[in-house]
């Protein structure tokens, strides 16, 4: 079952925009916390 944006902002304690941003390759969005959502 694939996950959606609101899950994955839930399971990582971080908003739905920051989830978003960081799927949408945004530059304003931490590193770290990129890299924690792609995983």
């Amino acid at each position: 079952m694939a996950s959606s944006i609101h899950d994955l902002a839930r399971h990582l304690n971080i908003s739905i925009g920051t989830v978003s941003r960081a799927l949408n390759g945004r530059a304003d969005v931490n590193a770290d916390t990129r890299q924690r959502v792609l995983e």
